[in-house]
């Protein structure tokens, strides 16, 4: 696992630098020493795997490295450098002498970058723990991301569970020279469909064509595997990896023996089909109660996607196999249309047709008075139809959200509530959903969708799986290449009528399995609320992590007493998740108790015995 970190001076009042220039890189295997680089009075590191598009630089990095690359791109045209950076990746470049500098992540967020600015300094790093190795920068928790964390069971950025501290968002640097710091935005796709259809015919083509020089690129040189779950993305990837390699390819899937929750029958479709070698390994209860303090202790911060287990779990059996590389299909349901809630809001859309009149005026208030509905189902159901139809995006998204099935002065803490504003997740998402030139909803909700579900969750979970497993994970499916392809296709088109993917599943029909394009849509998800009424030893750790957070007195007095009880005597799969959310809030805070002083002991010695570069 790569590490980044730093500190630099940033203009602020008059005066030159006030302490020593800090860039430093934790990193394993080959390479490691071609991440960082010194020249001219500057310093670059990065993590990930960039590359460039504009030949000269791309020249420059293969003679002398990327990272002196970045030093030269960076003297030339300061942080315009990033238009022609490509792949995933957080990079650094800093002036020893004078306060300049840029840090910056890739465009799909694939890398995360945390920051605080300190007065005149500027800290950062990939890990939080090591930003507060200095013993400068302050760890109060903040009241509003723990608001936001049971509101979206991760905090998204730019927030932290650190008042002092940010995360950068996707394609997002934070530049500094003789101005103030301050914030940019790189890139913002544009959602411009080719008109005729001949043109969309062709773009079949160029679905196909970059998903498979994307794969290509991830697999150069590196005898990847790939995770298989018999989805259609990974099942794209892996077959793409064998096409590509033209040899066999590991695959690596996992199986459960709760009904709903199994995919290895088309897992095994897949690996038949494209010839795969296919590895398989059913998830047992002894796994969870070994992988859940695991991976609960990585974490930097409160993250309540109980699917990070089985990702853990999948990538350490491919470790175990030998696999130190592994292709991930995340990405695909984002760019392509492939989540069930874009067709029903598709469904709601078109309440918008009618009348305005007819809506204000006659069935809207008809329909809220509270008479027909309570007697007649039809009505009862037309009732929410129109509740929610009448609910402007991006808003209508989160109406099932239990905060607002609830009363939130039931939830939390008064105390806590009078510092927390809880209008900010819905402000943050109109922000999000607006910020795009696109001119339908479906677009607009997918490019939401790349930061809350795909940055600010489902990436982190699998890079934090692969990263306690000891595994390189790449995303072909994130490449600038396949996004830039997937704005083109009219909105109509991945989303025809209400059929999920269609383009995509047209474009793939003599590729992939039929059985798999036929699919239904299944997440990659955990039983977890069935394992809890089944195993003893989880059931008390989680009683125990329970009964220790309800004495912060961050909730409501019943509150997580009433999730329990539902757990039990209603929905066990949804209210599992709800106890699963509390269940990290609390392992965190008690991890981050014990870090602090882990960390102390670590400040004094020898960081990595896989080593450390970079300046003093």
């Amino acid at each position: 696992m790569e590490e980044m970190y730093g500190r630099s001076d940033v203009p602020h009042g008059q005066g030159g630098l006030k302490g020593p220039v800090q860039l430093k890189l934790r990193a394993h295997g080959r390479g490691m020493h071609q991440r960082f680089a010194r020249a001219n009075g500057l310093m670059a590191a990065y993590c990930g795997h960039p590359r460039w598009s504009d030949k000269a630089w791309a020249r420059t990095a293969e003679e002398h490295g990327l990272a002196k690359s970045l030093i030269h791109a960076f003297r030339a045209r300061g942080a315009s450098l990033l238009d022609s950076l490509q792949g995933d990746f957080c990079i650094a470049v800093i002036n020893q002498h004078e306060p300049a500098g840029l840090i910056a992540i890739d465009r799909m967020g694939i890398h995360g970058l945390y920051y605080s600015i300190l007065g005149h300094e500027l800290h950062f790093g990939s890990r939080l723990a090591r930003l507060f190795s200095s013993r400068e920068v302050p760890q109060d928790v903040d009241p509003q991301a723990l608001f936001n964390y049971v509101y979206f069971h991760v905090i998204p950025s730019p927030r932290t569970i650190y008042s002092d501290i940010h995360k950068l968002e996707p394609a997002q640097c934070l530049v500094w020279d003789h101005c103030e710091p301050r914030l940019k935005s790189y890139w913002t796709p544009s959602f411009a469909p080719p008109s005729g259809r001949g043109n969309t015919d062709h773009l079949a083509l160029d679905v196909r064509d970059s998903i498979e020089q994307a794969v290509r690129r991830c697999d150069k040189g590196e005898h990847a595997g790939a995770f298989l779950s018999g989805g259609l993305d990974s099942s794209t990837v892996s077959g793409m990896l064998r096409r590509v390699r033209g040899a066999a390819v590991p695959t690596f899937s996992i199986g459960f023996q709760e009904t709903g929750y199994d995919e290895l029958p088309y897992a095994r479709i897949a690996a038949r089909h494209f010839g795969l070698t296919a590895h398989e390994h059913y998830v047992s209860v002894a796994d969870i109660e070994h992988a859940v303090p695991l991976m609960a202790s990585f974490f930097d911060e409160p993250f309540g996607n109980s699917s990070a287990i089985p990702a853990y779990i999948c990538a350490r059996f491919a470790r175990e196999q030998g696999t130190r590389v592994l292709l991930a299909g995340d990405g695909g349901d984002e760019l392509f249309a492939g989540n069930e809630r874009y067709a029903r809001q598709k469904l709601f859309e078109l309440y918008a047709y009618a009348p305005p009149w007819f809506r204000t005026r006659i069935l809207e208030p008809w329909l809220g008075n509270g008479r027909p509905p309570q007697t007649l189902w039809p009505l009862r159901k037309l009732q929410r139809y129109i509740e929610q139809a009448a609910t402007a995006l991006p808003a209508r998204l989160e109406a099932h959200n239990l905060m607002h099935a609830l009363s939130i002065d039931k939830v939390f803490d008064h105390g806590l509530l009078d510092e927390i504003d809880v209008t900010e997740p819905l402000r943050e998402l109109d922000r999000r959903y607006h910020s795009v030139q696109a001119n339908n909803a479906l677009d607009r909700m997918l490019f939401l969708d790349w930061k809350i579900t795909l940055a600010d969750n489902d990436l982190r979970k699998v890079n934090a799986a692969c990263a306690v497993a000891g595994v390189d994970v790449r995303y072909p499916m994130l490449d600038e290449e396949v996004v830039d392809v997937s704005t083109r296709i009219p909105a109509a088109e991945k989303l025809k009528r209400f059929k999920l993917r269609a383009f995509y599943k047209s474009a793939f029909q003599d590729f992939l399995p039929r059985e798999i394009i036929g699919k239904p849509k299944h997440g990659f998800g955990l039983p977890f609320g069935q394992w809890l009424t089944a195993s003893p030893r989880l059931r008390e750790l989680i009683d125990d992590t329970l009964t220790d957070l309800k004495k912060r007195g961050l909730f409501a007095a019943t509150f997580i007493e009433e999730v329990r009880q539902s757990h039990r005597d209603r929905h066990a799969a949804y209210f599992g998740t709800q106890l699963w959310v509390l269940f990290m809030l609390e392992q965190w805070w008690q991890h981050r108790s014990e870090s602090e002083t882990t960390e102390a002991s670590l400040d004094g010695g020898n960081l990595t015995r896989a080593g450390q570069i970079g300046t003093p």
